[in-house]
Formats: structure tokens, C-alpha cells, sequence
């Protein structure tokens, strides 16, 4: 098994979409290198 399909279908059975708010900021905070890929990522994937 891909460990990306392996850790994907443990997201969904775990529930973690409704227990993280994605709309709020990380804890702790994220540099700045790692926000911007962040930020990046999301706006690529339609997030944001």
C-alpha cells in the first residue's frame, strides 16, 4: 500500500476534518518560508 493512500484513509476514518479548523492559524506559528509554501499549496489546491 502507498503510504500516501494509507495516511489518507486514516484522515478519514480518524475524523481529523472535523476536529481541526483549518481557517485558523498553525500552533505554533509557521515560518515564514514554510508559510509561504503553505500559502502556495492551498491557493493551487483551490483552499484559499
Amino acid at each position: 500500500m502507498e503510504l500516501q493512500t494509507l495516511f489518507s484513509e486514516v484522515y478519514d476514518q480518524a475524523g481529523f476534518d472535523l476536529s481541526i479548523d483549518y481557517n485558523r492559524e498553525p500552533v505554533p506559528a509557521l515560518n515564514s518560508e514554510d508559510a509561504a509554501w503553505a500559502d502556495t499549496l492551498l491557493r493551487e489546491k483551490g483552499v484559499l
